[in-house]
């Protein structure tokens, strides 16, 4: 399996995090690892371009970041950008959303570009989503459990790393990917191979091709080891 496995790619938060989203310097020694091999190390998150952008220099890695839930794609590289989406319909959804529910942004909102996300303490999805679909708008509500994210109906972290890959030269097949949240599922389910860690919903869980015993960036490491990357 691991020589059939040309990248990674990961999600960040409660993936590659603890329980209070510090980073697993085990998880990041050993995708500095992955690298050092000859293996791109691809961050998919549904966090803003500047936080993920940091992360990849800090870290030590050098893949292309797929951020915003796949609506941003960026490789430092060569500095090459791409927008997949676009925010102007869903500010649109969450005005009206606003009209009708208490809702709050989340502090990095104001440097996202294709997307909207609000808190989602004392939020419920199937609310936001009912609304949405009530007041005709063609987005999507999902979850990441930091945020509830508002976006086009063709925004994926799938899309945005099929767009990565290409750069890379390779196809998602050649790619483990790894996630916890029900934003996830469309780019665990579009590699060729994955896995989740065992704090994962249960949904992720269920179409994962690995589940860690292990939690958070141990079960990260685990799902590696699994894979025959370390």
């Amino acid at each position: 399996m691991a020589m059939a496995i040309r990248a990674i790619a990961t999600d960040i938060d409660a993936t590659l995090t603890d329980e209070q989203r510090r980073i697993s310097l085990t998880a990041v020694e050993e995708l500095r690892k992955a690298e050092a091999d000859g293996r791109a190390v691809i961050l998919v998150s549904g966090n803003v371009l500047p936080l993920c952008l940091s992360l990849t220099i800090y870290l030590g890695l050098s893949g292309p970041i797929v951020a915003e839930n796949g609506g941003v794609v960026f490789w430092r590289k060569d500095q090459r950008l791409e927008l997949l989406n676009h925010k102007r319909e869903p500010e649109r959804g969450f005005e009206h959303l606003g009209a009708r529910m208490p809702l709050k942004r989340v502090v990095t909102d104001r440097w996202r570009e294709t997307e909207v996300v609000v808190e989602e303490k004392g939020v419920e999805l199937s609310q936001v989503q009912t609304l949405l679909k009530e007041g005709g708008f063609d987005l999507r509500a999902s979850s990441t459990r930091y945020g509830i994210h508002i976006m086009e109906a063709s925004h994926s972290k799938l899309r945005g790393l099929r767009l990565a890959c290409s750069w890379l030269g390779i196809g998602t097949d050649d790619v483990l990917a790894m996630g916890d949240s029900e934003s996830d599922t469309e780019f665990l389910e579009g590699c060729g191979y994955s896995g989740v860690p065992a704090n994962g919903t249960s949904g992720v869980r269920a179409i994962a091709g690995y589940v860690a015993g292990a939690s958070f960036g141990e079960g990260a490491v685990e799902i590696m080891r699994h894979f025959g990357i370390i």
